[in-house]
């Protein structure tokens, strides 16, 4: 979506800028340490959908964030 100029957005469909969810990029709220990771390196992504325990939609995790996240906590 941030791809697509703002004036531009009322005229592009959405099936343009969608992707469809794998099954690698849905992950459970309750991984952290190695399961995160291990769960983030078997389906290499940008982002990655995050479910409760429910399976309810919890958030968005980017990949980016996790990255720097790990490298400040290793500068320490």
């Amino acid at each position: 979506l941030l791809a697509v100029p703002e004036e531009r957005r009322a005229w592009v469909a959405t099936s343009t800028v969608a992707r469809r969810l794998e099954p690698g990029l849905l992950i459970s709220a309750s991984l952290a340490g190695e399961a995160l990771v291990n769960a983030l390196t078997a389906t290499p992504a940008a982002e990655y959908v995050v479910l409760d325990e429910s399976g309810s939609v919890y958030g968005l995790l980017v990949a980016h964030d996790v990255d720097r996240a790990f490298r400040e906590a290793l500068a320490r």
